[in-house]
């Protein structure tokens, strides 16, 4: 319940669906060759993107998209270092510096990309 309204797990399901779909389509629209949902053990990235051009090598992403029905919530994490440094918990509600995101969204990808499940 948020504010008073209940939200459907389903509908929850279908905006992150939604959104995914976008991004796809803006992957393709800029030449990626797209798949969704490929799974690595128990884990599954959102999209893996991959783009050739005979005068480079191929190019590959992975591709994380997060939906969110409260646009006021946090956009990563606080790093470890930083929840440390302040005595606070990773989702503690204070401002981040782009800095901070920067450094919260590489932890985040060396936690799901470098795991030792990999893709």
């Amino acid at each position: 319940m948020l504010s008073g309204v209940v939200i459907d797990k389903r509908e929850v399901r279908r905006v992150a669906l939604l959104a995914e779909t976008l991004v796809e389509e803006w992957l393709n629209r800029q030449g990626y060759f797209t798949v969704r949902g490929v799974k690595g053990g128990v884990r599954e990235m959102d999209l893996l993107a991959v783009r050739h051009s005979s005068s480079s090598d191929p190019e590959g992403l992975h591709v994380e998209v997060q939906a969110s029905f409260r646009p006021n919530n946090y956009v990563a994490r606080l790093a470890r270092q930083h929840a440390k440094d302040r005595g606070v918990g990773r989702t503690a509600a204070i401002a981040r510096t782009p800095e901070m995101v920067r450094e919260a969204a590489q932890e985040r990808g060396h936690d799901k990309v470098l795991h030792p499940v990999k893709f």
